[in-house]
């Protein structure tokens, strides 16, 4: 079975002519896509439309669900290039934004707003635990997290050798008597 194909159509919004892959309402993706969207006195364009449950918007392109803020990027700037994630800028910059779900950047459109970084990157700009616990050079007990004394588990979790070594250390019965305590 082949890919049906449909005639090309005039977006009944703006008037250009587009080639849909799947049956459309009439409407061309440009204007679907900011169509649903607001401007802010920030300079953020925030998506009106549907969104998942992160609270990022989300648009169907050829029958896919898509992260709006992808969408908008491809089609103004260009190619995402592979491998790598879309940061907000404006979140990055907006330092009263507590971040997570209540994240008004989330639903940011604005391709100007929108940088590509490896996911590293973008979790170290962001104020989530990972990107706390990411820049901290001593675990709690004030041991330096360095390549000597830091082990890094199958889950990226670093350890300190140093209180593992002290932990190990103590009498089965000490361990026992510390667990109950810190139980409470």
């Amino acid at each position: 079975m082949g890919e049906t194909t449909h005639p090309p159509q005039t977006c009944e919004r703006c008037g250009s002519t587009f080639e849909p892959k799947r049956r459309t309402r009439g409407v061309c993706l440009t204007c679907r896509l900011f169509g649903n969207a607001v401007a802010a006195k920030s300079g953020c364009i925030i998506w009106t439309g549907a969104t998942n449950a992160d609270r990022y918007g989300r648009l169907k392109v050829d029958g896919a669900e898509c992260a709006t803020h992808r969408v908008a990027y491809t089609l103004v700037v260009g190619p995402i290039p592979q491998g790598l994630h879309l940061d907000h800028l404006c979140h990055t910059r907006d330092t009263t934004c507590p971040g997570g779900r209540t994240c008004l950047h989330r639903r940011c459109i604005n391709p100007y707003h929108l940088e590509p970084v490896t996911g590293r990157i973008n979790i170290l700009r962001g104020r989530a635990a990972s990107a706390v616990n990411a820049v901290k050079t001593k675990c709690p007990r004030g041991h330096l997290y360095d390549v000597a004394n830091t082990r890094v588990d199958k889950n990226g979790k670093r350890h300190c050798r140093a209180c593992r070594a002290y932990y190990q250390m103590l009498a089965p019965a000490q361990r026992r008597a510390r667990r109950e305590v810190s139980r409470g």
